[in-house]
């Protein structure tokens, strides 16, 4: 499985020559408790180091969207040939598979969790392959967006839903942008990593229930996970004859916006799906709160503090009625992703 670093090898031996380790419940380990990590470093089999679980739930440790899983860090001593060796409790037990080092002699090891390496292994070897769910979303956790958690009510913990891919599970559903998400088919969740988990082996196409929190109001949204893509990229957008519309302009946070246009529209190639409602970004001025969140020409905005905006004018009425210290959120399609950003007076 490339994505876990795993591999199942069958050989041919009896129960009498083999006596294979337990696998703990990585769920249950502790940090702080002994770690002791067996390998085979720099060709030297056999060799046995010891430290501690430091840290669990570590993740992001590579820049691949690919790698979805988490890490159990340790200070036991890890260094090239460590890797595919089992990190055991002081029972003896597998706890992780080593798997990553940050550097030689740094004492910071990686190890990929026993129950993710049971869960793969297990599909392994009934399936031959390791087949994740995904919904296709961005998400962070409320707790690390201090902007966002500040501006919305009914909710202290979850998960908020930054982006949803256009050819994604979740664009078919009521998921949207600034959503949410707190608990997976009843299981809290309020950490990426922990939502990434909960749907990573839900069975594909079955439907997963989503409590969801939007402007305060709870919610129950059913999803069903697709298959992992081997390529995620956003679907092509097309464009076609638009009716003539208002042509006026409304100005806010560096952001210029008017209304979907022929000419726009096929200027930045907007869908037809998306050609119903929201408002054409033109301008971002250069070093604007607009600007510094990656907000581009052609992005269409659709929601400004959750309420939808088809025009300019609702567009500047919104905005009036916000506090641009406290911020304001808007939610807009770019580049065949939805996505939300808060905006807020420069210099805050």
């Amino acid at each position: 499985d490339a994505q876990s670093d795993l591999a199942v090898l069958k050989i041919e031996a009896s129960s009498k020559d083999l006596k294979p380790l337990r696998f703990a419940d990585s769920e249950k380990t502790r940090v702080g408790e002994f770690a002791i990590a067996i390998g085979a470093p720099f060709h030297l089999d056999n060799s046995v180091t010891y430290g501690h679980v430091s840290a669990k739930g570590r993740s992001r440790i590579i820049n691949d969207p690919s790698m979805d899983q988490d890490f159990i860090q340790t200070d036991a001593n890890i260094n090239p040939g460590n890797s595919g060796g089992p990190l055991v409790n002081i029972e003896g037990e597998v706890i992780g598979i080593n798997t990553l080092i940050k550097g030689l002699r740094t004492g910071i090891g990686f190890a990929i969790p026993s129950n993710l390496a049971r869960e793969v292994s297990e599909k392994l070897i009934s399936d031959g392959r390791y087949i994740r769910a995904w919904l296709g979303v961005g998400i962070q956790a409320l707790r690390e967006d201090t902007d966002y958690r500040d501006l919305i009510t009914g909710v202290s913990d979850g998960v908020v839903v930054t982006a949803i891919l256009t050819n994604g599970p979740a664009a078919k559903s009521d998921l949207k942008p600034s959503d949410v998400i707190t608990s997976v088919d009843g299981r809290p969740v309020a950490t990426a990593q922990q939502l990434k988990n909960e749907i990573r082996s839900k069975k594909i196409g079955d439907s997963v229930t989503l409590d969801v929190v939007r402007n305060g109001k709870h919610m129950k949204i059913k999803v069903s996970p697709d298959a992992w893509p081997d390529e995620t990229g956003t679907l092509l957008a097309t464009s076609r004859p638009y009716q003539k519309e208002e042509t006026d302009k409304a100005s806010g946070f560096g952001l210029t916006v008017e209304p979907v246009t022929r000419e726009l529209a096929a200027r930045y190639e907007i869908s037809e799906a998306a050609s119903s409602a929201g408002v054409i970004v033109t301008q971002v001025a250069r070093g604007s709160a607009a600007d510094r969140k990656q907000i581009h020409p052609g992005d269409l905005i659709t929601e400004v503090n959750h309420k939808p905006v088809s025009s300019p004018k609702q567009f500047r009425e919104a905005l009036n009625g916000a506090d641009p210290k406290k911020g304001v959120i808007l939610n807009f399609t770019s580049r065949g992703t939805s996505r939300f950003e808060i905006l807020k007076e420069s210099g805050d």
